[in-house]
């Protein structure tokens, strides 16, 4: 109400002041208009008059007037008071007239500014002879900064109740504006209540501000702000407030693993916001108080199929209140058949309804498909299906859910109708031998009965015979067992089957086997073996005629061979001295070079020459019990007859026409051997057939003398000319290198005349 009266004493001012200006402006005309007419001085008039202006508690305010043609006394009043015509005013020591009376200045300064300056002011200029001179008269307001804002709250705010918070101001001319912020700035007008009065001045005021509302659990430790505004402020003052709220408790659950899984031990947890913080907590799981748990965690042990959807709660409670927060389990398990899919029969033309009930978690999609192909004939637990030829048969239904195997169940979709039986039209086995008559029945729906007869003769489980049934799906299996047949088994044999749509019977013929000799079977299984054992070893003898080295070569063809091996590098040669007839049978006497004296040579020459068969030295061997290292390439069956001779026994036996000469010609001479050393014995040659040259083992060899000798002379003088040559070849020096190509050259004999001397074979 004060407000408005003052509003109203400004506005009728206003009016006051305006009217007061056209007056002063035409009294200002007239005087020009008489001045200018009657030529004399010019009147005094304002240059310069007041104007409203505010001014801040404590500043310096002026108030401009000045006159020309000045010729009475200036001065300033207040509010119509007089103020006094000096510069100096006295009893206002605040207050003066600035500026010179040359100049005609003489504006107001108030320094500093008090409230009580705030009035209006009017300079005023007297005249002895004329009317005196007023000016327009000029406000001036101060303004004065209130004081810093307070807000008052209680202590604590409850979360759900109204909550009033209030910001005061004091000190303002004119009244502060108060706005209250939020945490992020914006200004807050729901629930704002604004109130101002004076203070005991009458000049400055009190302003204060309500703000109202209802906190909840999110104005907890926010800040909000009172602000401040006033003409007299750069800048706006403000106060702040932290929000204590205390509100019950916010329940989370949080599971671990986040992922339930079947099979996977698990555990929930109870994220709480609460103020105050001293909780308290209680554990449900199925409706059921779980006793024991206290804590934020309840561990939930290994999940099953069955914890699916079962609710588990958690209850936490603070001095405001009490707070609970129910989740119900999701636990993923695998697709799994509530009942086995089963199948189904039906007389064509009616629908069947094949079923395929499936539990898991995620909910599965289940597809129907045929066995014969892939493409998807339906979908869902259930699939309708007319009975047809063409529809019956095996249907899958197969049940996927994210993250596991698909599941996959069979069922049969069967038409009923009379049976239909398959069997083997005949049994073979031996007499004494058990035999099993199989009778394999097709039937929807199942036989009525299963009969056996044997030539009319109903055949039951007694006297050495069973009947057994084997039930299935689509039918039955009737098997007739007799455990020794005897020949009145050997017969036809009848299985029948009835059963609500029509009859069939099979005719099954029970034969004796015939009963294959031991003899027949182990014959024919030794005749495999024998010819499995000659493949081997035709193979085996192929492949040793392929890796017959030099050595083999050369004895097959009946050549002696002379092998020579270097104990320095380990080399051996190889060459062959031909065999065959006499044959170098003659040369019996080299035996008389000791075993000592090879030794010698092979010491010397570091060579050991090895050129004469073993049975050569036998007498030798035999006297000194050591093996010379002859190794024999002569074919003893053909060219030798072995006899032990002992050392003491004369050469005579081995003259022409002795015991033991190969050949009797009285030409032959007598062996110039030692009688000491006597060579081994020789049977006669087997061969008989003469060759060309006309001797009668087919050999024909030339003596030192260039005479030829066959066979028969053996004895004689190439066997003398052999001898002696070798032995004057051993007894030489020692020293000088016996060369094996010399050798070769001299005793080389070629088995037969066409091949040339010389030759290795």
């Amino acid at each position: 109400m004060r407000l408005l009266m003052q509003g109203k004493a400004r506005t009728r001012w206003r009016w006051w002041w305006w009217w007061w200006w056209w007056g002063w402006m035409a009294a200002v005309a007239v005087a020009g208009v008489r001045g200018g007419g009657s030529g004399n001085n010019g009147e005094q008039i304002f240059a310069t008059t007041p104007s409203h202006q505010t001014a801040v508690l404590g500043a310096t305010a002026v108030l401009p007037c000045r006159v020309l043609n000045r010729r009475g006394l200036v001065q300033w009043t207040r509010d119509g008071f007089g103020l006094g015509t000096h510069r100096k005013l006295a009893g206002f020591e605040r207050y003066s007239m600035i500026g010179s009376d040359e100049e005609g200045d003489f504006s107001l300064r108030i320094s500093p500014v008090h409230l009580e300056d705030d009035a209006e002011y009017q300079c005023q200029v007297s005249s002895a002879t004329e009317l005196p001179l007023r000016s327009q008269v000029a406000r001036l307001t101060v303004f004065a900064p209130p004081d810093r804002p307070k807000v008052t709250q209680p202590p604590v705010a409850t979360a759900g109740a109204a909550l009033t918070l209030t910001c005061s101001s004091s000190g303002g001319r004119p009244a502060p504006e108060i706005q209250w912020l939020d945490g992020s700035g914006g200004v807050i007008h729901k629930g704002v209540n604004h109130t101002q009065k004076p203070m005991e001045d009458g000049k400055r005021m009190y302003a204060h501000a309500t703000l109202t509302f209802t906190p909840t659990r999110h104005h907890h430790g926010r800040t909000l702000t009172c602000l401040t505004h006033n003409p007299a402020l750069n800048t706006p003052l403000d106060a702040k407030v932290r929000l204590n709220v205390e509100y019950p408790p916010e329940v989370q659950l949080e599971f671990s693993p986040e992922e339930l899984s079947e099979g996977v031990e698990a555990s929930v947890t109870c994220r709480v916001e609460a103020n105050p913080s001293e909780l308290t907590y209680r554990w449900f799981r199925g409706g059921s108080e779980v006793t024991g748990a206290q804590g934020p965690t309840l561990p939930l042990g290994l999940l099953s199929r069955s914890d699916n959807a079962v609710p588990v709660a958690c209850e936490v409670t603070n001095s405001v209140g009490t707070s609970r927060k129910t989740q119900s389990l999701n636990v993923r398990y695998a697709p799994l058949f509530v009942t086995a899919p089963s199948s189904q029969s039906s007389e064509p033309g009616k629908v069947v309804t094949l079923k395929c009930r499936v539990d898991a978690n995620p909910p599965p999609e289940i597809i129907w498909t045929r066995s014969h192909h892939s493409k998807v004939v339906g979908r869902g637990p259930e699939l309708m299906v007319s009975a047809t030829a063409a529809s019956a048969g095996l249907y899958i239904c197969s049940a996927r859910s994210p993250g596991f195997a698909p599941l996959e169940g069979r069922v049969h979709l069967r038409l009923r109708g009379p049976p239909l039986i398959k069997a083997q039209a005949v049994v073979a086995v031996p007499e004494g031998e058990p035999a099993v008559l199989r009778c394999g029945v097709v039937a929807v729906p199942h036989p009525v009965a299963v009969t056996w007869t044997r030539e009319g003769a109903s055949v039951n489980s007694e006297n050495g015979h069973s009947v057994k049934e084997e039930q299935r799906a689509d039918g039955v299996v009737s098997t007739l067992t007799i455990n020794k047949t005897t020949t009145k088994d050997f017969a036809s044999y009848n299985c029948s089957v009835i059963n609500e749509y029509g009859v069939d019977t099979r005719e099954i013929l029970l034969q004796r086997q015939p009963v294959v000799p031991l003899m027949v079977v182990v014959g024919g299984g030794a005749g495999v073996v024998l010819v499995v054992v000659v493949v081997i070893l035709f193979i085996l003898c192929g492949r040793k005629r392929q890796a017959r080295g030099p050595k083999d070569k050369a004895a097959e063809a009946g050549a002696v061979v002379v092998e020579k091996k270097s104990t320095s590098s380990s080399t051996s040669s190889v060459a062959a001295v031909g065999g065959g007839g006499g044959g170098l049978g003659g040369l019996g006497g080299l035996s008389g070079v000791s075993a000592r004296e090879e030794n010698s040579v092979g010491s010397n020459m570091g060579t050991a020459m090895k050129m004469m068969p073993t049975s050569l030295l036998a007498h030798d061997s035999q006297s000194t019990g050591q093996d010379q290292g002859y190794i024999s390439y002569v074919d003893y069956t053909r060219d030798y007859s072995p006899v032990p001779v002992s050392v003491g026994e004369s050469y005579q036996q081995f003259q022409v026409g002795g015991p033991f000469a190969r050949s009797t010609p009285a030409s032959d001479p007598p062996s110039s051997l030692p009688s000491s050393v006597a060579p081994p014995p020789y049977s006669p040659s087997p061969h008989g057939n003469a060759d060309i040259n006309g001797g009668p083992n087919g050999r024909v060899h030339a003596s030192a003398n260039g005479k030829v000798v066959n066979g028969n002379g053996i004895n004689g003088t190439l066997k003398h000319a052999l001898l002696q040559d070798l032995k004057q070849e051993l007894k030489r020096d020692l020293s000088q290198d016996l060369d094996s190509t010399v050798l070769h050259s001299k005793y080389i004999i070629p088995p037969q005349s066409k091949i040339k001397p010389g030759t290795l074979v």
